[in-house]
Formats: C-alpha cells, sequence, structure tokens
C-alpha cells in the first residue's frame, strides 16, 4: 500500500488503475457490514459501476448459508464453475466470498486451485473478520488488506 495514512481500499483502486493490483484480496476489518462495504466499493472500481449501483451480471457472491451458516464445497463449486465462464460484459468478473472464515476445509480446498490459477480477469476479494480460521495457504495466496478499526457509536 502507498502509505500508513491511505484508506487501503483507495490504495487498491490505484493499484487497479495502474494494473498492478493482485487477483486475490483478503478484506479484513472489524464487522461483516464493513468488509462488505470496502468490499462493494472495490467491485465498483473493478467492473466500471456508477457509485449507488451494486448489480452487474459479472459481479458474484459466495455466502454462508444454513443454520450453521457454512460456505458449502457444493455453493463454492457452483461459484467456480461460473468464474470459468466467459465475462458477461467481456471485461472482469469480481467474485465477493463473504465471511471466508466460514469455509468448510473441503470448501477452501476446492477453493485452492481457483485461488492460484483464477481465470484470466477475474478478481477474488475475500472478507473477513477472523483471518486465522482461514487455511494458512488461503491466506498466503491473498493480498491483505486491513481496514481501519470503526469507533463504536454510543447514542
Amino acid at each position: 500500500m502507498p502509505n500508513s495514512n491511505t484508506d487501503p481500499i483507495e490504495a487498491l483502486q490505484h493499484r487497479f488503475a495502474e494494473g498492478r493490483l493482485h487477483h486475490a484480496v483478503l478484506i479484513l476489518g472489524q464487522s461483516v457490514e464493513q468488509n462488505q462495504d470496502a468490499a462493494l466499493a472495490l467491485a465498483q472500481c473493478l467492473l466500471s459501476l456508477e457509485k449507488s449501483r451494486f448489480d452487474h451480471p459479472d459481479l458474484f457472491h459466495l455466502r454462508p448459508t444454513g443454520k450453521a451458516r457454512i460456505i458449502t464445497v457444493e455453493k463454492t463449486r457452483e461459484l467456480i464453475a461460473t468464474l470459468n465462464r466467459t465475462s458477461n460484459q467481456g471485461g472482469s468478473k469480481v467474485a465477493i466470498i463473504h465471511e471466508a472464515d466460514r469455509m468448510r476445509k473441503e470448501s477452501a480446498n476446492a477453493f485452492l486451485k481457483t485461488l492460484e490459477e483464477p481465470p484470466a480477469g477475474t478478481y477474488l476479494l475475500l472478507l473477513s473478520t477472523k483471518p486465522y480460521s482461514l487455511l494458512a495457504t488461503i491466506r498466503s495466496r491473498c493480498l491483505m488488506a486491513r481496514l481501519p478499526a470503526v469507533a463504536p457509536d454510543f447514542r
């Protein structure tokens, strides 16, 4: 990142503009909402979306589901299959993996090959509040973007 005073998402957007953005970014924040907001701001840049738009045919989401709130291997494989198709708009594809630390070991292992060798023009944004719950092999293949701490709202 350019310097410690720069917003990490702005720094990533700058890297993208220079053609230097790593294909896999692990966004680390204090809350699920903070991570999601940051990922959507970066996805808007990657997909050239208007400021208030968050829908795009090349923006994909993988979220934990069910009572146990896990990311299943089946849903992970569905995402991988989708990412291996040609982009709908002829540009980049972006996958946001919400609460990536909720991936089962089988899901994480299925995702590793895509993380190591992503389809061309694909950006993988992994979001986590608990990065050490992720497999070390996943963490090591991502550029880490630590979001600044947010002061609690005591209103």
